[in-house]
């Protein structure tokens, strides 16, 4: 049963002060010059997804990383703040509580660094208990929206592996991770990562000890402690190596969880094959990219990379389609909104189409399957789109968050169900 009634209102940014507790999510820090990513995970997600509050605000914008234009992305920001100032007008919210509600805001706005070390976008959080901002490689619609809830649905691209990617860069004297996406990529910090082989296997405190004992040179030394851990000869240099990528593949796993993002391999010929023996991790793409790339600009890695994957990407995306149209008669695929919110919120929903452009406010009870469809946004009131995808994700689904022309269905959202 479906009921018209009436409108809620949104938001995005990115990063966080330090005495913001609980919620803060910092998705990219600065280290030696150099901006790093953290990942965005579906944990992060799910936590913003559980926030229900009265106000939520949601603020999304795009942001550039050089050029004249980063100096306008404050200005921006500055503009959408008025603009959220505007709807918690609306709410009854007096003026001097919406100052002190919108004080962590504000104070980004002279935060130097921060924007000069932006991404492609900036999404920012805030309810009565929660702050928190991420710069991600993602350019995002400006947006804003005040409700209950907040509002998620830009955020999908960085959590379904729909063109999410990650790139090890490896060679015996260095290790590095890139995130990449279809037009971006992004070195990433891993705690635990071995800077190189001798650090792995802590070759210069053992170079140090085979010194003071023995009188042993630095060049001596450092050739017994790489090559000879268990004997001698080059099973002990292979032996010591897979160590090594033992080490790199514990702290990849650590970081990227149990998401299934794709990793390609990149570095000289005779490691890819030894980290594919030794590697827990269950999304190792088949194809690599041979050679020394150390020294190798992450755009250029990237620009390789993709033209690796997109065929991938491509294909994945192509079958999802092609199932959804095969089962569409058998009940197993839907575009319509009632079967698809219900089967979103029972875990029932295997992969999801969704406009990542479009909106539909209301409201949805689970209990009775009533929903309640509204012309513009209210206080009580979600995107129903955003709900169906926040869900399936949840729930172990897969989002696919496309421009309306790119859905399978004259429908902003379509679904292959599970069961």
């Amino acid at each position: 049963m479906i009921f018209w009634s009436r409108p809620v209102i949104l938001l995005y940014a990115s990063d966080c002060p330090a005495n913001w507790p609980e919620r803060l999510f910092e998705i990219f820090r600065v280290k030696k010059g150099e901006v790093i990513m953290a990942v965005f995970s579906v944990d992060e997600l799910k936590k913003l997804s559980e926030t229900i509050e009265n106000p939520c605000i949601s603020v999304y914008m795009p942001t550039h990383r050089t050029g004249r234009e980063t100096e306008q992305d404050p200005i921006r920001f500055k503009n959408l703040l008025t603009r959220v100032e505007r709807d918690l007008e609306k709410t009854g919210m007096k003026e001097r509580a919406i100052d002190e509600f919108l004080k962590p805001l504000r104070e980004l706005l002279h935060d130097t660094l921060l924007w000069q070390h932006m991404a492609e976008g900036f999404a920012v959080f805030r309810s009565p208990d929660t702050f928190s901002y991420y710069r991600l490689p993602v350019r995002f619609d400006e947006f804003h929206y005040t409700g209950t809830r907040f509002h998620l649905k830009p955020l999908m691209p960085i959590l379904t592996g729909d063109g999410q990617f990650y790139i090890l860069v490896m060679s015996q004297k260095s290790v590095r991770l890139l995130r990449g996406s279809r037009d971006s990529v992004h070195p990433v910090e891993i705690e635990d990562l071995p800077d190189n082989l001798a650090d792995a296997l802590n070759i210069d405190e053992y170079i140090q000890t085979m010194q003071f004992h023995t009188g042993t040179s630095m060049r001596q030394a450092g050739r017994s402690a790489i090559f000879h851990g268990h004997g001698a000869g080059e099973d002990d240099e292979t032996h010591d190596i897979k160590q090594y990528l033992r080490k790199i593949d514990e702290a990849l796993c650590n970081y990227i969880g149990s998401q299934r993002i794709p990793v390609i391999l990149a570095g000289v010929d005779s490691l890819l094959p030894l980290y594919r023996e030794i590697s827990d991790y269950g999304n190792l793409y088949e194809e690599g990219l041979p050679g020394n790339h150390d020294i190798e600009r992450p755009e250029d890695i990237h620009k390789k990379a993709w033209s690796i994957l997109k065929p991938y990407f491509d294909r994945n995306r192509r079958k999802a389609e092609e199932k959804y149209h095969e089962l569409k008669n058998n009940d197993l695929a839907t575009a319509k909104l009632p079967d698809i919110l219900k089967a979103a919120v029972s875990g029932r929903i295997d992969t999801l189409f969704v406009d990542l452009k479009d909106h539909l406010w209301g409201r949805y009870v689970p209990e009775s399957g009533a929903i309640f469809i509204e012309d513009q946004p209210e206080l009580e009131s979600v995107d129903l789109l955003d709900a169906a995808a926040i869900n399936t994700i949840k729930k172990g689904g897969t989002v696919y968050a496309v421009k309306g022309d790119e859905l399978p269905d004259d429908s902003p959202l379509a679904a292959v169900l599970r069961y």
